[in-house]
């Protein structure tokens, strides 16, 4: 009898004490052990979906590489080198396509293989050996760095062919003039300390130089009228020039 009656509060005892840490842990939550978590705070941990927020901000692959993630495509989906010869970028003036600086391979992309090469051993204001590539079917003259494989210089005297910003040769003085003139400086000679005339700084040493008397064996452009006539343009830089 006495073995029951110990046993009965035995038990009674236990499930007091069992009932008391339950209202515990129900009114303290934080007394739970950190390796048991309610469905809800599981729930709130687990990583957004693709097209989901990111709810903690945690920077994309992208992002942590210092890239907008799609600073390597355009709008399209195309990457800038795809989109080459549908948008032309009038930042970098250039003359069918082709700018200084760019490979010579670029040059036989765009035009082809139909020129006259010779060869100059002596480099002169180049700075090195250099080819010059002929396209006389299309009145445009290339100077190759025949080690930088780079254009050095562009010179344009046929009509077919265009720089970027939509100027060919047989355009007049006054519409060439009044468009440079608003976007870049006429520099000066070294030699008279006078204005050249047609000639126009691109910043970083690059020139544009629109020759209105091509025969007259100077790039140095005398009296010009309004409807003077553009008859060649010559993309260099003033390194290359006296």
């Amino acid at each position: 009898m006495k073995k029951s009656i110990a046993l009965t509060v035995v038990t009674v005892t236990l499930v007091l004490c069992a009932i008391g840490l339950a209202v515990v842990l129900w009114t303290y939550p934080s007394l739970i052990p950190s390796g048991i978590k309610k469905s809800t705070d599981v729930e709130s941990q687990v990583p957004a979906k693709n097209g989901q927020e990111n709810k903690d901000n945690t920077p994309s692959k992208n992002e942590q590489d210092g890239q907008k993630p799609d600073e390597s495509k355009a709008s399209n989906g195309q990457s800038p080198g795809e989109q080459q010869g549908k948008e032309i970028d009038t930042s970098k003036i250039g003359i069918a396509r082709i700018s200084l600086g760019d490979p010579k391979d670029k040059v036989k992309e765009y035009l082809g293989d139909d020129y006259k090469e010779t060869y100059q051993e002596e480099g002169g204001y180049f700075g090195e050996a250099y080819y010059v590539w002929d396209y006389s079917n299309k009145g445009i003259t290339f100077i190759i760095g025949k080690d930088s494989g780079k254009v050095l210089e562009i010179e344009l005297i046929g009509g077919e062919l265009s720089t970027n910003m939509g100027d060919k040769v047989g355009d007049t003085a006054k519409d060439i003039l009044e468009k440079y003139r608003a976007k870049y400086k006429e520099p000066t000679s070294i030699h008279t300390n006078e204005k050249l005339e047609g000639w126009f700084d691109l910043g970083d040493t690059l020139l544009i130089i629109f020759d209105f008397d091509k025969d007259d064996g100077s790039l140095v452009n005398g009296k010009i009228q309004p409807d003077s006539k553009v008859e060649m343009i010559k993309l260099t830089s003033s390194m290359f020039l006296d």
